[in-house]
């Protein structure tokens, strides 16, 4: 081909004077070189005269020129991130795909145009401000502002590095962004929540701060806690002002400090609460407070929550004093029933001596045993701990030795027995079963056993279920006759049993077995409780 052309142009014909052949060197390589020839005269005849170039290198380098312009090409395409490149006014030379696609424009609509004109006109003097930074080594500055794009305001974030020549003097600069509009809102909504959060931390009834595990150094302080030690918060600083002000004593401010540093070192929440601590206000007033420490050991802080307490103990003790007072006031009125109806008794007593009517002389005798059975109770409860409550076990025996005192056991051929789960009643209910229990024990010590017959009355009080409890007197004597029954007999003990049976909302049952056994099964009553231990 080469020959072939140095030929056409000897003959005269256009042919170019430049092009490019492959050749062979020396050492067998390829080689693209480049030939310049013209036609010319040489002793007489047409000759050509020319020269060849070396361009091997110059073409490897340009191809791999514009392989690099092909890959770059492809990665500014591609590129999610926002590429620009503005001249030193500000003008766009260069947007990249992805910046067009977000500001909803093409290409030729950008170039040319001035940058800060897209910019929000609160965020110019900022980006201005940057631009101007760029004159500086390292030439380089961030700046965030918001961009009118397809989807309204956004905010973006842009890293620019100006290119400077020798001077120093800028050609252009090239801008990198990302659309940060997301994380800005989330930032927002979460500064937003942080004042919510801190308003309301700030507004607790209750006192709150934060400090430091390690230096003690307050982080946070709200008004209730600055308000029930006294002092603000530039006056507390830390943990040790805090305990130096308010605990003037120093052995008991040693003794708190060290409980709260072993305490936050143990590990164990449930050692981190305190109750009922006394502390001088700035005012030099002692209030009461209750505190607990929340450790975050993970971030070196521990929350302290205050409590004042100060109303509560003082209202505490008022109580107190007033239940005190009105338990004694209450153990005096026992006493003083207790001692009216020893009194009614006594005077029933002496009336008796002068009566000559057994009949009457008998009414007498029961009447001061019913007296005296409900005087038992009364004496039962000013001696008693609980003013309001009483041990059925210890009352229904006081009561069955008393019986069988008065009666007398007929020269102690009668034996009394008791089984008596270990209760305690209430009035409402205590008063009631004395009465029947008396009159029962009564009625068998009188009719049961004739003569100096021999027997024993055995008296139960016990837990029959979940919700009852079981009432029974039993004799081993001659029995109750078929025709009395005791919801309808004429003798007034009995009729008594009957209307006090009702007043508990129990159930009678008599059974005549092998002597008498007189049941009443009642519900438990609303204050009812088991004595467990004794």
């Amino acid at each position: 081909m080469v020959w072939g052309n140095l030929k056409k142009r000897l003959v005269g014909l256009d042919i170019p004077p430049n092009y490019q052949f492959r050749g062979v060197g020396k050492d067998g390589s390829t080689k693209i070189l480049d030939l310049y020839a013209s036609k010319t005269e040489f002793e007489g005849k047409p000759a050509i005269q020319g020269f060849i170039l070396d361009i091997t290198d110059q073409v490897d380098a340009q191809k791999a020129l514009e392989k690099s312009e092909q890959n770059y090409k492809i990665l500014i395409e591609n590129q999610t991130d926002l590429i620009v490149k503005v001249d030193s006014e500000g003008r766009f030379l260069f947007v990249s795909p992805s910046y067009c696609v977000l500001l909803g424009k093409k290409e030729k609509e950008l170039i040319g145009k001035y940058l800060l004109l897209l910019v929000h006109e609160e965020d110019r003097k900022k980006t201005e401000d940057a631009m101007e930074r760029l004159k500086e080594p390292p030439h380089s500055c961030y700046v965030e502002q918001r961009a009118l794009t397809s989807k309204g305001w956004r905010w973006l974030a842009w890293f620019y590095q100006a290119l400077v020549d020798r001077n120093r003097k800028i050609i252009a600069v090239i801008g990198s962004g990302r659309d940060i509009d997301e994380l800005k809102k989330a930032e927002y909504n979460l500064r937003e929540r942080n004042k919510y959060i801190e308003t309301i931390l700030r507004n607790l009834p209750i006192g709150l701060a934060v400090h430091e595990i390690n230096s003690g150094k307050s982080t946070f302080m709200n008004k209730e806690f600055q308000e029930i030690y006294g002092w603000p918060e530039e006056e507390i600083p830390n943990v040790k002002t805090l305990l130096n002000k308010a605990y003037p004593d120093v052995e008991l401010r040693k003794n708190i400090s060290s409980k709260i540093t072993a305490d936050v070192k143990g590990k164990k929440p449930e050692n981190l609460f305190w109750d009922n601590i006394e502390i001088k206000s700035k005012t030099g007033e002692k209030k009461y407070v209750s505190a607990k420490n929340i450790p975050l050991y993970d971030q070196n802080l521990i929350i302290s929550t205050v409590q004042d307490i100060t109303e509560r103990i003082t209202t505490d003790k008022q109580i107190q004093n007033s239940l005190e007072e009105k338990e004694i006031l209450l153990r005096e009125i026992h006493h003083r029933v207790k001692n009216n109806l020893q009194t009614i008794s006594s005077l029933l007593d002496l009336q008796a001596d002068s009566i000559k009517d057994p009949a009457a002389l008998e009414a007498f005798r029961s009447s001061q045993s019913r007296i005296r059975s409900m005087a038992l109770i009364h004496e039962r409860l000013y001696k008693s701990e609980n003013l309001s409550r009483i041990k059925a076990q210890e009352y229904i025996k006081n009561l069955t030795d008393y019986l069988e005192a008065t009666y007398d056991s007929q020269a102690g051929n009668i034996k009394l027995k008791t089984d008596v789960q270990n209760i305690l009643l209430n009035l409402d209910t205590a008063i009631p079963c004395g009465l029947i229990i008396n009159e029962l024990v009564s009625n068998s010590m009188k009719y049961a056993f004739p003569g100096e017959q021999a027997g024993t009355i055995e008296v139960s009080l016990l837990v029959s279920s979940a919700d009852s409890i079981s009432l029974s007197v039993k004799d081993d004597g001659i029995g109750i006759p078929d025709d009395i029954k005791i919801e309808n007999s004429p003798s007034l003990g009995l009729q008594l049993v009957h209307l006090l049976v009702k007043q508990i909302s129990g159930t009678l049952k008599t059974m005549r077995e092998n002597g008498t056994r007189v049941e009443i099964i009642f519900p438990k009553p609303a204050v009812f409780e088991e004595i467990i231990g004794e």
